[in-house]
């Protein structure tokens, strides 16, 4: 019996792009899944796509109440099922995947015993309203390479990046990992997804999906300067976290590894803007590092 794959699709206004996520999930090459899309319009212009599709594994869900787009993408992390899945993953209205997403992510799962699947993602460039943009680079280029990592250690991209991407992961029930956060700010939650990761988690290089790099066009939050400071001092606070991990564990060698794909002055500057200390030669100046824990300092301990 083929893995039951819950789609969770968490939309706001769009409705076109909706249909196009949605028509997505309809193309996959894996056919046993089903799919719910969680409404947070109280127009409720998703339920005409939906009906409109006219395919029974599609749930229509309107939001009893508008949660906002944080709170609309953390409910598609729950743990436990909404229908009657038992993997999961999450496709952001915006967002699409490509024909084999389930079935390369199934793949690995069967043939590593993974719980946890990162797919690379195909970034959607000069995307503009509803309109299409064109697929140019992938958010993993040049920054890790494709394994099975311990979960301690592929927290260690939040020292250039934000690790998990929501709309290329893939989760099995049986995994120990939570990845609803209960934080209202969306571009926040992937962090703390990547921070509360327990079980090894594979990254898959080949992009099979595709994020749309929209910038200020996205339904995500966009907070105050004092928003930013705060969640920026909350990142710090968990690449410290990292850190120390790494460091009781014997560990912190993993980031001068030939795994971290990245030039080395750039996750070294990673991990002194959390105020710590490189393990091993530097390769960058002391005017650079100085600058570099200043700004980390000014961030640590002004005002919010």
């Amino acid at each position: 019996m083929p893995r039951t794959v819950e789609v969770r699709v968490p939309t706001y206004r769009r409705p076109r792009l909706l249909r196009r996520a949605l028509q997505s999930v309809q193309s996959q090459t894996h056919e046993n899944w089903r799919c719910i899309v969680f409404d947070d319009s109280p127009k409720r212009e998703a339920e005409l796509v939906c009906r409109e599709l006219a395919d029974e594994r599609i749930v229509y869900r309107p939001n009893p109440q508008n949660l906002g787009a944080g709170r609309n993408i953390d409910q598609a992390f729950r743990k436990q099922p909404y229908l009657e899945g038992d993997v999961f993953c999450v496709v952001e209205d915006d967002n699409y995947l490509l024909p084999k997403f389930l079935e390369a992510n199934l793949r690995v799962m069967s043939d590593t015993g993974a719980t946890v699947v990162q797919r690379n993602q195909w970034m959607e460039q000069n995307a503009r309203g509803e309109n299409p943009g064109e697929l140019d680079g992938t958010i993993f280029e040049g920054i890790m390479s494709e394994r099975l990592w311990p979960a301690e250690q592929f927290k260690a991209a939040l020292f250039v990046r934000r690790g998990i991407s929501n709309g290329g992961l893939m989760w099995a029930g049986n995994c120990q990992s939570d990845f609803e956060t209960g934080c209202a700010d969306p571009i926040l939650q992937e962090t703390q997804r990547t921070f509360l990761l327990v079980d090894p988690i594979y990254l898959a290089l080949e992009p099979l999906a595709v994020w749309r790099a929209n910038g200020g066009e996205t339904s995500r939050a966009q907070g105050s300067y004092r928003e930013f400071l705060s969640t920026s001092r909350e990142i710090q606070t968990m690449c410290m976290k990292i850190y120390d991990d790494l460091k009781a564990s014997g560990k912190l060698g993993v980031l001068r590894g030939d795994d971290f794909r990245l030039p080395p002055p750039k996750l070294e500057e990673g991990v002194w803007r959390s105020l710590r200390r490189w393990p091993g030669p530097s390769t960058i100046s002391v005017q650079r590092r100085l600058a570099l824990l200043a700004k980390a300092a000014v961030l640590r301990w002004s005002p919010v």
